[in-house]
């Protein structure tokens, strides 16, 4: 009969360290639970070997139960592996699923973004349009009002000298109305000069006629005197 396992070779086995897999990269609580039951059956195992009242009989006698326990607790390691085999599959599936759904968002919101900034560029673009337009439409105006005032200040410019024209034109008329009044007068006062010299001419020629009657009458009273003496 080969004689059982010691502990230190059990312990000491190979992939094990410390009482852990030194293989699982993850910690969890079954492998906290196989490493306390390992540390239970170390603990048996060194009672019951190194007991120091007839240590052969006890070694035979519990050597079903210490092969029973290290059966269970190789059972338990190999549960213990292949649900961390089972977990870190699970674990990249769920990591790679996360992965593509979130590559899968990022490229919706990536397409999304660039069709809003498309969207966002043309609206721009045509609003700018709208806006060119917009400037064009004014700086027509504004060359039209410039235009329009530009007459206009020709016309104030030409105002004043429509008013003085105006002056000057009436002053003109203002003499020549001072000069046809004097002219009027003048006339005036020719025409009664004229006048007088008639009047004296005709008073002149009646004097005349009148010293022609008086010597006419003279003559006759001088004829008539002389006649009535040679009557009587």
């Amino acid at each position: 009969m080969h004689p059982p396992p010691s502990p230190a070779a059990s312990l000491e086995s190979p992939g094990h360290v410390g009482g852990c897999f030194a293989e699982q990269p993850f910690f969890n609580l079954r492998s906290c639970t196989v490493c306390s039951c390992e540390a239970e059956v170390s603990g048996l195992e060194s009672t019951l070997v190194s007991g120091d009242d007839n240590p052969q009989p006890a070694a035979n006698t519990d050597f079903s139960f210490v092969s029973f326990l290290q059966h269970e607790r190789l059972s338990r390691l190999e549960s213990g592996g292949s649900d961390t085999s089972t977990e870190r599959a699970s674990a990249r599936a769920r990591r790679e699923a996360r992965e593509a759904r979130l590559a899968t968002l990022s490229s919706r919101a990536e397409d999304g973004s660039g069709r809003d900034y498309r969207k966002l560029y043309e609206s721009a673009l045509t609003e700018n349009q709208k806006l060119k337009t917009k400037l064009q439409e004014a700086q027509l105006e504004l060359a039209d009002v410039k235009s329009k005032l530009e007459k206009m200040a020709q016309k104030q410019d030409k105002i004043p000298d429509r008013s003085s024209a105006l002056e000057t034109e009436k002053r003109e008329r203002r003499a020549l109305e001072r000069k046809m009044s004097e002219m009027e007068e003048e006339m005036k006062n020719l025409h009664q000069l004229k006048q007088i010299q008639t009047l004296k001419h005709m008073n002149e020629q009646l004097q005349a006629e009148n010293r022609a009657l008086t010597r006419v009458v003279a003559r006759l009273s001088e004829a008539v005197e002389g006649s009535d003496p040679q009557g009587l």
